[in-house]
């Protein structure tokens, strides 16, 4: 995969088998914690939920953040070589494992925001210090004008600013998330359409321009509805 990528042959993601799909994915948790469960549920994250994780074939690499303000308290995403590995008999026998830890901690979830997604697109590489996480979506039918938008207008000019490690557009696949049994599925509250991932060396340098080009977007020339903008700061970063 380039280091600037867009769809596989040019094809819609959601176009793609399973099996065939070789799109890099993401899944993507945010959610508050009830405060009496907070240290427990960081210690669980740590020492349970990312090593078994990333003992799942597929799985490559996971990381963890904290809001700064707004957006909810933690974020969590896994990066994965494909969906595939959602679908495999580790992962699996890793959800169908409901252990005492794992269900107790998980009863102090709030506001469970969880989503797979696909990477159609994504720049630079590395990790960064912090992350602004822009929630989206396609105007209908525009979704091919927003990537080009997105690759070839936009990220340059959030570029420009300076301070960006990596950037990323994570398209959520409602059938698969959907399909996919998710621990405490009473808490899954919301749901996420398209993410823009900005890591980031230096919020405060990247924060005021990256709101002001946002804002000014006009929705009925580019087809992009801008939503939420979170951010935060990393806690942990895990790599097999």
């Amino acid at each position: 995969m380039s280091s600037d990528n867009l769809a596989v042959n040019g094809a819609p993601p959601a176009a793609l088998s399973i099996a065939a799909d070789d799109v890099p994915a993401t899944v993507l948790a945010l959610n508050e914690v009830t405060p009496e469960l907070e240290d427990e549920f960081n210690r669980w994250y740590e020492e349970d939920a990312i090593p078994a994780r990333l003992s799942i074939p597929g799985y490559l690499s996971a990381q963890r953040y904290h809001a700064v303000v707004d957006g909810r308290s933690y974020m969590a995403f896994y990066r994965c070589k494909s969906v595939a590995a959602l679908f495999s008999p580790e992962y699996k026998r890793y959800m169908s494992d409901l252990t005492a830890w794992r269900m107790s901690v998980r009863r102090g979830f709030r506001s469970l925001q969880w989503s797979v997604c696909r990477e159609t697109w994504s720049t630079g590489s590395g990790v960064g210090g912090c992350a602004v996480i822009v929630q989206c979506s396609p105007v209908k039918g525009r979704e091919a004008h927003v990537r080009t938008f997105l690759r070839d207008e936009l990220a340059p000019r959030i570029r420009r600013q300076g301070g960006i490690v990596r950037m990323a557009l994570w398209e959520a696949d409602p059938e698969i998330t959907a399909s996919v049994d998710v621990s405490s599925r009473e808490n899954l509250e919301h749901y996420t359409n398209w993410v823009i991932c900005i890591e980031s060396s230096d919020l405060m340098k990247i924060v005021p321009g990256l709101q002001a080009e946002l804002l000014s977007l006009d929705s009925t020339e580019t087809g992009l509805v801008v939503g939420s903008i979170m951010r935060y700061t990393l806690l942990s970063a895990h790599f097999k």
